[in-house]
């Protein structure tokens, strides 16, 4: 049987390749300039990524704070606004006008940052591996549940406080 800090480890990384997979297929379906599909995706990865951004948010993020600082949980809450506001334009792409290759590439930019984010916040989870067995299943059960409730990304309130 899986120890719990295994089983967290698991499940955090698993969120991250979905949201790196999701990214990529945004960053080729844009090259493509197949706006429709594009949307399409965009509206998956903001079904798939709602859950895991909120355990970010809720969880992972204020812990991390506590040993990395107020302005490193400062940057990482801004990057996830700025990946959702790129989602919201890419939806709204598919109902009005094709955007000018300008924003297309500003979009795929912007793409390529969250999959540097996807990565670098990967590392963050090691923030809960010292924590005793019974903290980790606390943080586990959180991210099962939130997975279990499904909510989109884009229904999340930012639950940060500080200067962004």
């Amino acid at each position: 049987m899986a120890t719990t800090w295994k089983r967290l480890q698991e499940a955090f990384i698993q969120d991250h390749r979905s949201l790196a997979r999701g990214y990529r297929e945004l960053i080729e379906l844009l090259n493509q300039r197949d706006f429709v599909a594009a949307s399409h995706a965009a509206s998956r990865l903001d079904t798939v990524a709602g859950p895991h951004i909120e355990f970010e948010e809720k969880y992972l993020y204020p812990r991390a704070a506590q040993s990395r600082g107020d302005a490193q949980l400062s940057r990482l809450f801004h990057e996830h606004r700025e990946i959702l506001a790129v989602l919201n334009q890419i939806l709204s792409a598919a109902t009005g006008s094709s955007p000018d290759d300008s924003t297309v590439q500003d979009w795929i930019t912007q793409l390529q940052q969250a999959s540097d984010h996807a990565a670098a916040a990967a590392t963050l989870i090691g923030e809960l591996q010292s924590l005793p067995d019974s903290e980790q299943l606390r943080y586990l059960d959180g991210l099962t549940r939130l997975r279990d409730q499904g909510s989109r990304w884009s229904e999340l309130e930012c639950r940060y406080e500080g200067k962004t």
